[in-house]
Parts: structure tokens; C-alpha cells; sequence
């Protein structure tokens, strides 16, 4: 599928660098018509391994955004143990049963709210998950206070993952050396944060730490430079977020909200994307139209 999606981007597109991007963001020089950039989130190995090869056999240049603490080697982000415990769950049924188990111990300590509140907000069909996915992932990423999401998906991940965290984090994302080797034949490396933190749920001194602690990583790597570009872990962001990009030298910044990025209009701080799974929702339709007029 992925093949298909380049393949797509080639006959119908102008792919860019993130180089050219820029240029047109600071009004040097403009793109050329239906440009399209390459962006890919979260350092995961198969980004190497699949998707980098990819990229120079088509001659293409992509954008990949690291959330830095990937690359210690030994620590796997809480949003990818969220999906190594609904995956390694019976069903998710019994995740939802344990977490709400495991809130009675932190009730005296923190004015959580009641089961039925948080399952009325955060149990709901979202785009591409069901009621109790959703709410797992709402809870644990953004529901519960940060010290209490930390902890529970701790303990969750110990209970359901019968693996070492240490080698899961080996299968799963680059190595600092991937990741330079990239840049080297010309791939572009941005800033995903440290952590993978919702920064919208972070005090602003937690959410100075993150970005500094990343442009930390950014540097002490060589991959550091003057305009750097930034894309919100998972997507959310504050103006506050916004005034500390602009006063460390951000150039940029995405979102993952969908759409056409116009930098006229949405500010270069609230870029657009789409999905790759809206590419392949416009493949599959292009296939029916030509399945269609073959069988008018």
C-alpha cells in the first residue's frame, strides 16, 4: 500500500523537501504546483527499514519527526505501551475492567471523578478506534492526571506484556545511528518532543522542559539546526506552546489536524496534514471510479 501511496504522490504531485517548504514559509522563493510534503512521526525502526529505501528509489525526500527518548534504547513511550497492552490483551474489555480496578487505589489521593463520568466522556467511537480503545487511550493519555497516567500505564504494561521493555524498545524504534545515517543521504529530521507528551495537559514548566530537553537531544546528535521544525505529540498545542517554539527558533510546526496546509491562513505554527489512511481512502476511490467506468 505503500508503494501505491508513492506511486500516487508521483503522477499526481510535486514532492518537496522540507528545504523548499521553508523557503516558501519565509516568502524566498515558491512552490511548485500541488506540492506535496513527506512527513513521518515517532522514530520507529520500520521507518529504516521500509520506508527510507522507499524514499530513494523514488527519489523522494521525506521528513522525520523523533520524539527523542527513543533513542536511549531502552524506554518505550507510553503511547506505544498503550498499544502493547491493548494488543496483548485478551480483550480490550478486560484493560477497561483492570483500569477502572486499579483508580480505586488513587481515589483518596487525587479528586478523580466518578466510572460513569469518565466512561460518559471518553467511551466513544473516535475515527479509528472503538468505545473501550477510545477510552483506554483517553484515560491513559490524557484523562487522568499525569503523575496517575504514568503510573497505571506502567503497571498495566507490566501486568499484560510478557516482554522486556528494553528488547521491545529494540524492535520498535531507530537507533541514534539510523536516524544520522538518514540525514546523511538527505532525509530531513525534526522534533516530536521528548517524551511524547499531550502538551496540553502539561504545566508550562513541564512543557518548557519536554521542548528544551528535546532540543537538547537535537543537539548533542548533530542534527540540531537553526530553523528546526516541530510536530505537536499527538497533535495538540497551546499558544503558550506556540510563544516557546518561536522565542527557541522554530521554523515551523504541524499538527495532525487534516487538510491542505496553507501557511497563509493557518500560521505556520498550525500546519495541516493529512492521514496516510486518507490516501488510501482516495486510492480506494479512484479504484471503484475506474472499476465503474470499466463496467459502464
Amino acid at each position: 500500500m505503500f508503494r501505491r501511496h508513492l506511486d500516487y504522490l508521483r503522477d499526481h504531485y510535486a514532492v518537496i523537501t522540507m528545504d523548499q517548504f521553508l523557503d516558501a514559509v519565509y516568502e524566498r522563493h515558491g512552490l511548485p504546483p500541488h506540492a506535496a510534503l513527506l512527513t513521518f512521526d515517532d522514530g520507529y525502526l520500520d521507518h529504516f527499514d521500509s520506508v527510507f529505501p522507499l524514499l530513494q528509489a523514488y527519489g523522494f525526500t521525506g521528513t522525520f519527526f523523533i520524539p527523542w527518548q527513543i533513542t536511549d534504547g531502552r524506554n518505550v513511550l507510553d503511547v506505544n505501551k498503550i498499544h502493547f497492552i491493548l494488543a496483548a490483551a485478551d480483550t480490550t474489555g478486560a484493560v477497561v475492567a483492570r483500569l477502572f480496578n486499579v483508580l480505586e487505589t488513587y481515589r483518596d489521593g487525587y479528586e478523580l471523578m466518578s466510572d460513569a463520568e469518565y466512561t460518559r466522556r471518553f467511551a466513544q467511537r473516535r475515527r479509528f478506534a472503538d468505545p473501550d480503545v477510545a477510552f483506554v487511550k483517553g484515560m491513559l493519555q490524557r484523562g487522568l492526571p499525569q503523575p496517575v497516567r504514568a503510573e497505571i500505564v506502567d503497571l498495566l504494561f507490566r501486568e499484560f506484556v510478557n516482554e522486556s521493555e528494553s528488547e521491545l524498545a529494540g524492535q520498535l524504534y531507530m537507533t541514534s545511528d539510523e536516524i544520522l545515517y538518514m540525514q546523511r543521504a538527505g532525509m530531513h529530521i525534526g522534533n516530536h518532543g521528548f517524551a511524547h507528551l499531550r502538551y496540553t495537559t502539561l504545566s508550562r514548566e513541564d512543557l518548557y522542559q519536554d521542548i528544551m530537553k528535546s532540543l537538547g537531544a537535537m543537539r548533542k546528535y548533530g542534527v540540531y539546526k537553526k530553523d528546526w521544525v516541530m510536530c505537536y505529540p499527538y497533535g495538540e498545542y497551546t499558544e503558550e506552546h506556540i510563544n516557546i517554539l518561536e522565542g527557541e527558533g522554530c521554523a515551523a510546526a504541524f499538527t495532525t489536524r487534516g487538510g491542505i496546509t496553507d501557511v497563509a491562513w493557518q500560521g505556520r505554527f498550525e500546519l495541516a496534514r493529512f492521514d496516510a489512511n486518507d490516501l488510501t481512502a482516495e486510492l480506494l476511490r479512484v479504484r471503484r471510479r475506474a472499476h465503474t467506468r470499466s463496467n459502464t
